[in-house]
């Protein structure tokens, strides 16, 4: 599923941000 790889991107966006 795509899903994970979303959470994944979102938890590191945040990081970033």
């Amino acid at each position: 599923m795509w899903i994970p790889l979303v959470l994944a991107v979102w938890a590191r966006a945040l990081t970033f941000l």
